[in-house]
């Protein structure tokens, strides 16, 4: 797991390996910095070429250090290390998903500094050049069901994802759900969630015995009615990707977070296995920012619980992004591997995770 510290002008990236068959993590030896600070962005792993470990982390949007609106999209990888491209306009608060087979990322929503930071409808798509790893944002013109901000994309199976938490126009009013075949735009309504939420920390579980069951996990964030973080977390669950975009399954409470969080990042195994939610504003005190605490949550015959690492960041987070990467065939690395190799660690348990934090970028990587 690599981690980039927050509320810095310059980002700090920390490196993480975590072995998911004892749910354990070690800190790497060696740090790097990168001379960007974004928060509010939005990224996913792209593969920009064909060939197998060719894979891109793309941050893009977002606000930087001085509050202004990022229009531009960064990336680090073995092939394409801190590319960056001029987009011609990227929302702030959006949220987006992985499309196309890696090559292009979806961004849904968010705000427009140019409209008097009116909550969009609105989506794009960036896509990325393997040629000379230069970035295209495409207005896409499908518009959401209904405009919102501060909210979740999160891929149920590989045509279905989700929409969930969020505002919109009317900022303390629970807005409701949506699956999207992403192939056709295809929305349908979903429940409502039990409280109206936004910020949250997001993910899509299996359940580790019974792994036909998927588990949508919405936990913490901040309550629209009033702006108080809460550490309540809500499952939706269906026994299919198919049963969650034709029926109506409802929301129900689950376990708790240790804190009451917000603005955290997280990621999810590539098994859908393991949700990890790092950092996060916690509390609701004068005294409230952010935090350096990392927790892992599983579901094992439909009993979810959480887990605190016994790692923490190096500084603390907030206002992030987070991404895991694909194994990689035998003989490749990642472009972080190289500084944990204090460890000898089989690769079949090892992930590296790359997250982006607030006013900086955290990166989320594993093999």
């Amino acid at each position: 797991m690599v981690t980039v510290s927050a509320w810095t002008e310059q980002s700090v990236i920390e490196v993480f390996k975590l072995n998911l068959e004892q749910v354990e993590m070690m800190k790497c030896a060696h740090s790097l910095t990168l001379p960007i600070a974004l928060n509010h962005a939005n990224g996913g792993v792209l593969v920009p070429g064909e060939l197998p470990g060719d894979l891109m982390v793309v941050i893009c949007g977002g606000k930087n250090w001085y509050n202004d609106t990022n229009r531009m999209c960064y990336s680090v990888s073995e092939h394409y290390k801190q590319v960056s491209g001029f987009m011609n306009y990227l929302p702030t608060f959006a949220s987006s998903l992985v499309i196309d087979n890696g090559k292009s990322l979806w961004l849904t929503g968010g705000i427009s500094k140019y409209k008097a930071e009116q909550i969009l409808t609105r989506s794009w798509y960036i896509r990325v050049n393997a040629q000379d790893a230069s970035f295209a944002s495409v207005d896409d013109h499908k518009l959401l069901p209904l405009a919102r901000k501060q909210h979740c994309m999160e891929r149920i199976g590989p045509n279905i994802g989700v929409l969930f938490c969020g505002k919109g126009l009317l900022l303390d009013t629970n807005y409701p759900p949506y699956t999207v075949n992403v192939s056709s735009t295809d929305w349908r309504l979903k429940s409502f969630m039990k409280i109206a939420r936004s910020q949250c920390a997001c993910g899509v579980l299996k359940d580790m015995f019974l792994t036909s069951t998927i588990i949508v996990v919405a936990a913490g964030g901040q309550r629209n009615i009033d702006g108080l973080r809460i550490n309540s977390v809500e499952l939706l669950i269906a026994e299919s990707e198919e049963e969650f975009h034709y029926s109506y399954p409802a929301w129900e409470f689950g376990p708790n977070l240790p804190l009451e969080l917000s603005d955290s990042a997280s990621a999810t195994t590539a098994d859908q296995g393991h949700m990890f939610v790092v950092g996060g504003i916690s509390g609701n005190s004068v005294n409230s920012g952010p935090t350096k605490t990392l927790f892992e949550m599983h579901c094992l015959n439909m009993q979810c619980q959480w887990k605190k690492m016994d790692h923490e960041l190096l500084t603390p987070s907030s206002y992030g992004l987070a991404f895991i990467l694909p194994s990689l065939p035998m003989g490749k690395r990642h472009y972080f591997e190289p500084l944990c190799s204090v460890f000898n660690i089989t690769r079949g348990t090892m992930h590296l995770c790359w997250f982006i934090k607030e006013k900086t970028i955290k990166r989320s990587m594993h093999p």
